[in-house]
């Protein structure tokens, strides 16, 4: 009779055994699907690969007198409008406007004298009205 326990012992201990790598590789072959199947949406034929979220470039003016060049052009859109940069010391004068329309989009092209410790140049920009109803500059050259 020992021997028949002894037997049931390992018969369970070996099904435990079992069982417990079965759930290992069915736990793993879970993941792996996962894995494989969230790559499908990149590479495969469920989204586009190449995003685009919007059309209109983002700005690219760098000089550092533009948003007070900004600043003056949307609060006063008229020629004979000053500005400052305290932080350059720099100083200037809208002196034309033009306002105009680019596909649709509102859009104000400017001429700017600026003055600073290097004398005095002009200016010339555009700022245009983004999809947030706000005034960007895009471009900004010295003349």
């Amino acid at each position: 009779m020992k021997r028949s326990t002894q037997n049931t012992h390992s018969g369970s201990r070996l099904s435990l055994s079992f069982l417990g790598r079965a759930l290992a590789i069915a736990a793993l072959a879970t993941c792996l699907h996962g894995c494989g199947s969230g790559m499908q949406g990149v590479l495969g034929s469920g989204i586009d690969s190449v995003l685009k979220t919007g059309s209109t470039p983002a700005p690219q003016v760098t000089d550092p007198n533009g948003p007070a060049i900004l600043m003056a052009l949307t609060q006063n859109p008229e020629p004979g409008v000053e500005w400052e940069n305290a932080e350059e010391g720099s100083r200037g004068k809208i002196s034309s406007v033009d306002r105009k329309e680019e596909n649709g989009v509102p859009c104000l092209a400017f001429q700017s004298t600026r003055e600073s410790f290097d004398g005095i140049h002009l200016y010339e920009g555009e700022a245009c009205q983004t999809p947030r109803g706000i005034m960007a500059l895009r471009s900004l050259t010295k003349l």
